[in-house]
């Protein structure tokens, strides 16, 4: 969508009853001369110029309001495609030769809103019939200038909320206007007038002064200089004392403005800081308060949690005591065998038992007396050993092989023992045992019988031991008296031994009762470590436990005193804060009274300050800092314009603060004084170099650009021609501003030092200057326009108008447009998205190949080409006919779409009051 008018409608307007031109393409006007072609063309400006004084229209402002606007009812519409959709700009009349009303409606254009029909006449609405009927549609009325140029420019939703974006981000609005109406006014351009426009393109480029006046650069006399002179050495002498005062004097006015802003926000700062820190101190003390409640309950808490600790620690000393006497008899039990100790128990039980027999049996015994029966034992075991060594040989040991062992003790009852003593080997032989058998068992007969009869002879045995025999005769009796008197006779010893060694044997016993404490001792001891396994588990569970339990108890201790640390701290520092408070408190009311007892006086101006950063404290210090420093600057100003009032005449009769304005004013003045005086002459000079310089540059800039515009000349396509370009050209003006801008500021003598030589040799440059008095850019250069025709010829013009007038209008299109696409120039150039109306009138003076190539040419420059001639043409898109009607108003007709007909139209009025 291209960004451009689309119609222009005129309704009661410019001699035209109605009057509808469809923009969006090329268009023709066709009519006689003088029919008001132009004119109808020429409201374009109305559109793109803000201003009404600077719109050109060949008319004063009170001719054009009344061809333009001759009654309530007249129009100038304009449909619009914009960045923000359909738009209708209008004017509508306000009054006989009255400035007309701008105005803007959303949407297309619609003749209803404009005209009525009234008893089947159709008449234009006025204004207070229109603007009600199109109240949901008005955008803006009354629009002024600045409104209109809003509306030109780009929309954005900050920076130009009303933008239609006609010209787009035009960098030069200014020189868009004259190069608009230049556009629209071709034909008539000459050379002189494109020096001009060209010179105002490049104005951002060129030096701001494009004209040099070269008598006033010398009209400045050296008595003048001079006089500046002596007032500037003077001022120079006293300048330190002046500065010293004219600063003092500005720092204490800032001082005496900050002073009585101090005092205006130091009563409403105070009150506030006193009811922060009141607030603040109440709040201390109700901390202060909370934090002591809360010691004596800690402390409580600490006593309980040290008393379980110490039932605690309690139990855990008797657990390990239990344990402690577990590991220790642990560690003697592994070495003991129970067995062992048992079978020792045991051996020493039976010592110390035979040991204490051995004491019992000789308890009453006589020593002597146990002697002797240990000799006699003594002796007849020896003789019973003796006996029975020779038993053997006996007769005895003989018949009892062959004898009852009754027979035996029969036969010895009835013999006598000598006999057997006798009887033995060597004195009988034993020839036949049977017979010896049966014969004694014949006579001795029964031996239970206590009687025993001999011949002759009869025995009484009741009264004979039959011992003897076992005596004598008997071995196994014998091995057992040997062994009887054997452990008689050991007895025997043993007690005399016992009886000897009692002492010895009782501290035996006692030893050995020791001993068998001792071991019973281990014994007990492996017992209990046996039978205590299961309390040492149980007892290391429970030191576990409470062990735990103690370490809990000790960390809530820890607890408690990391609390009662923090507490104590705490109302510490709230002690500390309450006394800062307070000492806040008195150190505030101290320097309120100090404000108060020091406020400022009733002429001094305020100086508004921002104060929302500052304590009353830091107030406090700036305001007695700025009123110290005031009395100490007040003595010093007073007695330093009493030193220089006696200096300069000037300052009689004027106040202290008028004599120190003036002073200022002098002061500030010096470096333009220097500049001035001693660096006059080579001002002139150096100034002049400058002008020339900057004015070099500027045509300089003017050969740019044209480089640039020949470029676009020779892209496009003039029938006739082979090429074109303008060609600017360097004149002797040019020479000799060329030559003084040579001139460089360090190369000129400093002031005074010039001497006459030197500045004849300057003068002599400068005085053909002096004689033209103002030297502008558009004399240093001029402009040629350079043509090869198509057989390679070359050809100059000093002027835009050539042999074809088609060539001509070619070239001022191509040089126009290319203008003004600069001064619109921005995010988007025309041709883009931005087209601009183009006016060609008489356009039926130029051949048809020509005419066609300016009407391609502007379609590709971005240009709505519009032409006007006498004559049509099937070149434009659209033809429009212009026709007096019968009132004498101009009738449009436009070529029917598809068809050679004209068609009238409409609506058309019969009359128009």
């Amino acid at each position: 969508m291209k960004i451009q008018p689309v119609k222009i409608i005129l309704i009661n307007s410019a001699n035209c009853q109605y009057a509808e031109f469809d923009l969006s393409d090329s268009l023709h006007l066709v009519a006689l001369n003088n029919r008001g072609k132009t004119s109808i063309i020429n409201t374009l400006q109305f559109l793109y110029i803000d201003s009404f004084k600077e719109i050109n229209l060949g008319y004063t402002l009170d001719q054009t309001w009344k061809h333009y606007f001759p009654a309530l009812g007249s129009y100038i519409l304009f449909e619009l495609n914009t960045l923000t959709g359909r738009k209708v700009f209008g004017m509508s009349a306000t009054g006989l030769g009255s400035q007309p009303e701008k105005f803007l409606l959303d949407g297309e254009f619609s003749s209803s809103d404009f005209i009525q029909n009234i008893t089947g006449k159709l008449l234009p609405k006025k204004p207070d019939t229109l603007f009600p009927d199109v109240a949901s549609k008005l955008i803006s009325r009354n629009l002024e200038p600045k409104h209109h140029r809003a509306l030109l420019r780009p929309f954005s939703t900050k920076q130009n909320p009303a933008g239609l974006g006609l010209v787009g981000d035009s960098r030069d609005y200014r020189l868009f206007k004259r190069l608009f109406r230049q556009l629209l006014q071709l034909k008539g351009i000459t050379i002189k007038d494109l020096k001009a426009q060209i010179e105002q393109v490049n104005h951002s480029v060129m030096e701001k002064e494009q004209k040099i006046n070269v008598q006033r650069e010398f009209s400045e006399p050296y008595e003048r200089v001079k006089k500046d002179q002596d007032s500037l050495r003077r001022l120079q002498d006293n300048q330190e004392t002046i500065e010293r005062v004219v600063d003092l004097t500005e720092e204490m006015v800032r001082r005496q403005g900050k002073l009585v802003n101090y005092h205006l926000k130091s009563t409403p700062l105070f009150l506030k800081e006193m009811e922060m820190l009141e607030e603040t101190l109440e709040t201390q003390l109700s901390q202060q308060s909370r934090a002591k409640d809360q010691l004596p309950e800690i402390k409580l808490a600490k006593e309980d949690k040290q008393q379980q600790i110490s039932r605690e620690d309690q139990r855990l000393g008797v657990i390990n005591n239990d344990i402690a006497r577990y590991e220790k008899l642990t560690r003697e039990c592994n070495e003991i065998v129970v067995e062992l100790e048992q079978q020792k128990l045991a051996n020493l039980e039976q010592e110390r038992d035979d040991l204490q027999g051995q004491l019992y049996n000789v308890r009453n015994e006589d020593l002597s007396a146990l002697e002797q029966s240990l000799s006699f034992k003594q002796e007849k075991l020896t003789k019973t050993q003796l006996q029975l060594n020779n038993l053997s040989s006996t007769l005895y040991v003989q018949l009892k092989a062959i004898l009852t062992p009754e027979q035996l003790l029969r036969l010895y009852q009835i013999t006598n023992s000598d006999i057997w003593d006798l009887l033995n080997e060597k004195q009988f032989t034993l020839h036949d045992a049977d017979k010896l058998q049966a014969f004694l068992q014949q006579q001795l007969g029964d031996a239970n019988g206590s009687d025993i009869d001999f011949p002759g002879l009869t025995l009484d045995l009741r009264a004979i031991s039959g011992a003897g025999l076992h005596q004598l005769g008997n071995p196994e009796f014998l091995e057992k008296q040997v062994q009887k008197l054997t452990a008689e006779t050991a007895q025997l010893s043993d007690k005399i031994t016992a009886i000897r060694e009692q002492a010895s044997i009782k501290t035996r016993i006692d030893d050995i009762k020791q001993r068998i404490e001792l071991i019973s001792a281990v014994i007990k001891k492996h017992q209990e470590w046996q039978a205590a396994e299961v309390d040492y588990m149980k007892w290391l569970e429970q030191s576990e436990m409470i062990m735990a339990t103690i370490a809990q108890h000790k960390q809530e201790m820890d607890a408690y005193d990391e609390k009662a640390y923090d507490l104590r701290q705490t109302v510490k520092q709230l002690a500390e804060n309450v006394k800062t408070s307070r000492q806040h408190i008195e150190v505030l009311n101290g320097q309120k009274r100090w404000i108060e007892n020091h406020p400022p006086e009733s002429d001094w101006s305020n100086i508004e300050l921002d104060t929302s950063a500052l304590s009353f404290e830091q107030l406090y210090d700036n305001y007695r800092a700025q009123t110290e420093t005031i009395s100490h600057e007040k003595q010093t100003v007073t007695q330093s314009l009493l030193r220089l009032r006696d200096r300069f005449i000037n300052l009689t009769g004027l106040t202290d603060v008028d004599a120190i304005r003036f002073l200022r004013d002098q002061l500030d003045a010096i470096p333009e004084k220097e500049k001035s005086i001693n660096d006059e002459w080579k001002r002139i000079f150096t100034s002049f170099a400058a002008h020339c310089r900057g004015i070099i540059d500027s045509v300089d800039a003017i050969d740019s650009y044209l480089a640039d515009l020949n470029r676009l000349l020779g892209r496009q396509t003039i029938s006739n021609l082979q090429s074109i370009k303008i060609v600017i050209g360097r004149n002797e003006w040019y020479r000799r501003i060329q030559t003084i801008r040579e001139w460089k500021e360090n190369d000129l003598p400093l002031f005074g030092g010039l001497d006459e030589s030197s500045i004849d040799d300057l003068l002599k440059s400068i005085k053909p200057l002096l004689e033209k008095v103002n030297i502008t850019v558009a004399d240093l250069y001029d402009l040629v326009l350079q043509v090869v025709d198509t057989h390679g010829n070359e050809k100059q013009y000093q002027s835009l108008d050539l042999e074809s007038n088609g060539t001509s209008i070619t070239v001022k299109t191509i040089i126009f447009i290319s203008m003004i696409n600069q001064a619109v120039s921005g995010k988007k150039n025309i041709g883009e998205t931005i087209r601009l109306p183009f006016y060609v009138d008489e356009i039926d003076s130029l051949d048809d190949a020509n005419a066609q190539n300016i009407h391609d040419i502007a379609l590709n420059l971005g240009l709505i080409p519009i032409f006007a001639s006498p004559k049509g043409s099937g070149i434009c898109k659209r033809l429009y006919q212009l026709e007096n009607n019968a009132i004498g108003k101009l009738s449009v007709r436009q070529k029917a779409k598809g068809s050679g007909k004209l068609l009238l139209i409409q609506p058309t009025f019969e009359h128009v009051s």
